[in-house]
């Protein structure tokens, strides 16, 4: 039983991925035919920042202490997890000039596979500074053009990415992007009153989210003091 609540949990997260972007698709219409003609921007002329994150030598890095900073292990996953950072020793002009809000995306400028470079990640809510690595790009759109979330999902979109972003990714060991290359991505850009319709669906489906996520770590939990109950014989009909 505990196993197949498991699945059924993997099922509807997957299920609320895959809805987000129906509901792209439904909302914005196909990203590489932009048959509803709406205007199309670089990227450069719709973000009103960018730049590369903070290169510290290991001796800045501390276990407590410190300001906690993003690396690129911690901005696969749509949304940086701020439980696990890392911490280190920043000046409070380093500080400054290299602090994150969660109107901002930080993209990868390098991946060891081809189709990891430039995905973009999103900041959360903060509570105290935090700041980025030099493998990351902050992006800082103009709000008055564009919103985050559209942004974010339109940067992370398959279809979009195939057609306007892997052109603009260098090919080699490490395949990556330059800040340049990033500024001269293609950005099919509705009004902003379509965009906010869409960034108001994704702000109600995260909740949602968030709980499917609060809901699988219970799940896990309990299915691992199942099974420890059942290997050590404490687990009786």
């Amino acid at each position: 039983k505990a196993e197949e609540t498991r699945k059924l949990r993997a099922q509807a997260d997957e299920l609320t991925q895959k809805l987000l972007q129906s509901v792209f698709l439904e909302i914005f219409g196909d990203p590489t035919k932009n048959s509803r003609g709406w205007d199309v921007r670089k990227l450069g002329e719709i973000i009103t920042d960018s730049m590369n994150g903070l290169y510290l030598p290991k001796e800045k890095y501390t276990s407590h202490e410190g300001i906690k900073m993003v690396h690129m292990s911690d901005a696969f996953y749509g949304i940086v997890e701020l439980g696990n950072l890392k911490r280190v020793l920043a000046t409070k002009k380093e500080i400054d000039k290299y602090g994150l809000t969660k109107n901002d995306l930080l993209v990868a400028r390098r991946s060891l596979n081809f189709e990891g470079a430039a995905k973009a990640s999103k900041i959360p809510e903060l509570n105290e500074p935090l700041i980025f690595e030099s493998s990351l790009i902050k992006v800082s759109p103009d709000l008055k053009l564009v919103t985050t979330i559209y942004l974010y999902h339109y940067l992370n979109n398959e279809l979009v990415r195939k057609t306007y972003i892997y052109k603009h990714i260098t090919k080699s060991t490490i395949s990556g992007i330059n800040q340049n290359s990033l500024k001269n991505i293609s950005v099919i850009l509705p009004p902003i009153k379509v965009q906010n319709k869409f960034s108001d669906f994704v702000e109600q489906a995260e909740k949602t989210i968030l709980n499917q996520q609060q809901s699988s770590l219970e799940i896990n939990t309990l299915f691992d003091a199942l099974m420890q109950k059942a290997f050590t014989g404490e687990l009786v009909a």
